[in-house]
């Protein structure tokens, strides 16, 4: 989010496009992720996981990671020029999608919940989240799918059923991947709209 006014001298001396700014932050953390990764992947050799075919999914799912971060970065380094109030708000927005994107509550667990609100069940409103989408397809790829049945919990699995079994088919994923079509596209938008003027409202 603050890219772009981190870097208010160089945008209003040195003329090139504004867009490398924001790029260059999400190929950053990008590569930070990759170092990463290759610490998790020693642990998860060391722990007697073996190498799986599902990992040749992992270079998709972080392509579609680094897309989504993009599309936020865009969008909220372009508004964070001109309305700084944006800040507190994302930090709650940050917290609140940590919560709800799989990373502490196994999808297994809201398997097993029977509730639902307003008649949809709480599996099929937590999914609409891409972020969660993307971690439990993670959790799966990594560790391999529970070994009985890839629908319904199963007890003592160390893996994660398949985001597409999980959301019952393509057509209950078309929600998420509607939202990060909207906010790729939404985000390059107001971007460009605003990049003849950052230097200015900076």
């Amino acid at each position: 989010m603050p890219s772009l006014v981190g870097r208010e001298n160089l945008l209003r001396k040195v003329r090139f496009p504004r867009l490398v700014v924001p790029l260059s932050v999400a190929l950053t953390c990008f590569f930070n992720l990759c170092m990463n990764l290759i610490v998790v992947f020693i642990f998860i050799l060391a722990s007697g996981v073996s190498p799986m075919w599902s990992w040749l999914e992992l270079p998709v799912l972080l392509a579609l990671l680094v897309t989504i971060s993009a599309g936020v970065g865009m969008l909220l380094s372009a508004l964070y020029v001109r309305f700084r109030d944006i800040q507190p708000i994302w930090d709650v927005v940050c917290q609140v999608l940590f919560y709800a994107s799989l990373i502490l509550i196994p999808i297994e667990k809201l398997q097993e919940h029977k509730g639902d609100v307003l008649g949809i069940p709480l599996l099929h409103i937590w999914l609409v989240n891409p972020v969660a989408d993307l971690m439990q397809q993670y959790r799966h790829a990594l560790l391999g799918a529970p070994s009985s049945s890839t629908v319904g919990f199963v007890n003592g699995t160390h893996g994660g059923i398949n985001v597409l079994a999980a959301a019952g088919g393509w057509a209950d994923l078309a929600i998420p991947i509607g939202i990060v079509v909207l906010v790729v596209v939404a985000g390059f938008w107001v971007f460009n709209k605003s990049a003849p003027s950052i230097a200015e409202n900076l």
